[in-house]
């Protein structure tokens, strides 16, 4: 069983790799055929979202399960930048929701402009947490601090992955997954 560590999660990253860009094609080639085509794609599109929606909500648990177990005192900065990205995870997976029911591909692109704006704010409590390592300061607390950053960072990158299914099944355009 996966249990979350660094070599689980881009493994896992890879399996969704494969798996988005197999379900991508299937979707671009029922979007370019009859319209009856594009019910299949909007049944392929809800079962696939639902696995994101699922890996979303076991990378909330274990990012909530991990902090629990913090002693948050040396890296109170740290924390308050990850609430900001928890967030912001939130509003991405709500407006993926959308854009999946209402089949829209604007709001779509809303959420990808948000997963930019996570893998920023990523990069700064990376940045944070290689500072605080390099004072010496909260050294039991920076691993933890960095599996909750991976386990939000990969719950966004399902939102994101989950909306370019969305773009794919309106526009017929295949996005090109990313690793």
């Amino acid at each position: 069983g996966l249990d979350g560590t660094a070599s689980d999660i881009d493994s896992e990253a890879s399996v969704d790799v494969l798996s988005r860009e197999i379900t991508a094609r299937a979707m671009e080639v029922m979007a370019h055929r009859r319209p009856e085509n594009r019910n299949l794609g909007a049944v392929l599109l809800a079962a696939q979202s639902a696995v994101h929606l699922e890996r979303i909500g076991d990378g909330a648990v274990d990012a909530a399960s991990t902090l629990s177990s913090l002693d948050p005192t040396p890296v109170t900065g740290v924390l308050v930048e990850l609430e900001r990205i928890g967030r912001l995870v939130a509003t991405m997976t709500e407006k993926a929701v959308e854009a999946f029911v209402h089949q829209d591909a604007e709001l779509a692109s809303e959420v990808e402009v948000l997963g930019d704006q996570l893998e920023a704010q990523r990069e700064q409590v990376l940045e944070e947490l290689v500072e605080a390592h390099e004072a010496g300061v909260g050294n039991g607390s920076l691993l933890r601090l960095d599996r909750i950053s991976r386990r939000l960072g990969r719950a966004g990158e399902h939102a994101v992955e989950s909306v370019d299914d969305v773009v794919t099944l309106v526009t017929g355009a295949y996005a090109a997954p990313v690793e």
